[in-house]
């Protein structure tokens, strides 16, 4: 068909009778339903989700401009709400909706405007992160934010590329976060606490990032005026540190219903604070448990476990195993612990066989400490016993058996070679394994900052030291991996490979580029990714 203009028309009258084909289908139904009360009757909402012609014509358009002229020009309005999360899906999935211009009338220039800023911002990746302090003076960036994004959420943005330049502009950008909602500042918070102390190797690097404590005054405005949660966690927290007025403080709380003041009693009696003892502490916890307090149950586990609240090792045993035999899992899992630990009486020989009878009654947790244990030759297993172990727990789906075998492919041990290594990681990879590509991004990590800062050692035996904390060891003393130096990266591909991947939102690899990359470089990259991630609508909690 040579003629454009006939060809144009033509295909406007398919996709319109198409459309109205999937009415009369509608109609139908509504008429044959309401003739019979046996007959389902569907909705329109019903027939225009998921895959049907509408989403399957809109993902065969040639362009998101396309996608938006069918929309705006072939579908009534009352269809416009569906169809704009059609075009949603089809072009950018991850896109957060509810911060995008116009999103309550479902406003297709504002979509647009949106997606067509996230593809701008992958495209430009590799620019952004080589300057990201230009960011706030690019004049055409800003515009786009604005035309896509509401103002609110626009000032969010501007307010973490306005952190990039320097840590000191947090006293004027993050009264801003406070006053757009306590999402943006609580959050980012939260994440900053979160590996200062989990990840207390790299603390002195984080510690010019932190944001500080807020004032009671900030956090009181924050929970009264803004009813932000998370400022009255906070407070609730504080309120634990005064012995005369914070009882009096968390119990006032509690009458208006405050879950978490009291989570807080709760942790102060069974730690014998606020006026707690022993005696008392445990009264008061085991009057909640009477009323179906979960929390309460879970501070007297703990402490059955640590010895408080009047218990001791053999007392503390039997409450736990009297908990477990009622399904109580929080005590289960202590027990668990205890068996891995060598705590509550348990012996090495015991605790390995303890965790092996809970495994074949199909316990979980039993079954992830053992797979570790297989991973470091520990409680028992050997390397060949090991190995054998984690090979037939894959088979049977083990997810934390896999994780094992990662990094025992990365450290290149349990029969794991400079070959064999690599081309199991990469094999797992096109698996669509995302353990995996963190391990491989470890290793390219460890390629890239090989000079001996952080938590990185230049070893002397053609191998990378590799420093972490392991959650399942006991106390905070790191794990040293030795990874072989010979995994195919230099310092060069290494940064790329990261650098590639961060780019696609893998949080592996944007954690290892803000972590140790020096001071300033960990800051701008930092608050680089805040940007980067909600730009692109990959929220990070």
């Amino acid at each position: 068909m040579r003629n454009p203009t006939l060809k144009k028309a033509l295909l406007t009258l398919l996709l319109y009778t198409t459309h109205t084909s999937v009415l009369q289908a509608s109609a139908a139904a509504t008429a044959t339903a309401e003739e019979g009360d046996s007959i389902s009757r569907p909705s329109l909402h019903q027939i225009f989700d998921g895959p049907g012609p509408r989403a399957v014509i809109i993902k065969k358009l040639d362009s998101l401009e396309e996608a938006i002229k069918f929309a705006s020009t072939s579908l009534p309005d009352a269809n416009i709400f569906s169809c704009w999360d059609d075009i949603r899906r089809a072009y950018l999935p991850g896109l957060r909706t509810q911060y995008i211009k116009g999103y309550g009338e479902k406003n297709l220039e504002g979509l647009k405007a949106a997606i067509q800023l996230a593809h701008h911002g992958q495209d430009q990746f590799a620019n952004w992160i080589k300057n990201p302090e230009k960011l706030i003076h690019d004049n055409d960036l800003m515009s786009r934010i604005r035309e896509a994004y509401t103002e609110q959420f626009s000032d969010v943005l501007r307010g973490y590329c306005q952190m990039i330049t320097g840590k000191e502009q947090k006293e004027e950008v993050f009264p801003m976060f406070a006053k757009v909602g306590q999402i943006f500042s609580s959050k980012v918070q939260k994440q900053i606490d979160y590996f200062i102390k989990y990840h207390k190797y790299w603390s002195k690097y984080w510690a010019p990032i932190s944001l500080g404590q807020r004032s009671l005054a900030q956090l009181e405005e924050l929970a009264g005026e803004h009813n932000d949660k998370e400022a009255q966690c906070e407070l609730n927290l504080r309120a634990r540190t005064e012995d005369k007025t914070g009882r009096n403080y968390l119990e006032a709380r509690i009458k208006l219903g405050d879950q978490d003041a009291q989570s807080q009693l709760n942790q102060a009696a069974g730690n014998c604070e606020l006026g707690f003892d022993d005696k008392t502490g445990r009264n008061y916890l085991e009057a909640r448990i009477k009323l179906g307090d979960q929390d309460a149950q879970r501070v007297v586990n703990h402490a059955a476990e640590s010895g408080k609240l009047g218990f001791n090792q053999e007392s503390g045993l039997g409450y736990l195993k009297s908990q477990a035999t009622l399904g109580d899992q929080d005590a289960q899992k202590i027990l668990n612990q205890a068996a891995d630990n060598g705590k509550l009486g348990f012996t090495q020989e015991s605790g390995f066989d303890y965790l092996k009878s809970q495994a074949k009654l199909g316990d979980q947790d039993a079954q992830k400490i053992l797979s570790y244990k297989a991973q470091w030759c520990k409680l028992g297993f050997d390397q060949t016993s090991a190995r054998t172990y984690l090979d037939e727990q894959v088979k049977l789906g083990d997810v934390h058996a896999q994780q094992a075998l990662n990094i025992l492919a990365l450290v290149g041990t349990l029969g794991f070679t400079e070959t064999t290594g690599p081309a199991y990681l990469e094999e797992r990879i096109r698996g669509g394994d995302q353990d995996a590509l963190e391990a491989v991004c470890y290793s390219a990590s460890i390629a890239h900052f090989s000079d001996g800062r952080g938590c990185y050692e230049l070893g002397t035996d053609s191998h990378f030291y590799f420093r972490y904390y392991d959650a399942h060891s006991s106390g905070d003393r790191p794990v040293t991996l030795y990874i072989n130096r010979n995994y195919g990266f230099n310092k060069e591909t290494g940064l790329a490979y990261l650098e590639q991947h961060a780019r696609l939102g893998n949080y592996s690899a944007q954690v290892m580029l803000y972590c140790h990359g020096g001071e300033d470089k960990n800051h701008k990259n930092f608050w680089f990714f805040q940007f980067y991630n909600a730009l692109m609508g990959w929220e990070r909690n």
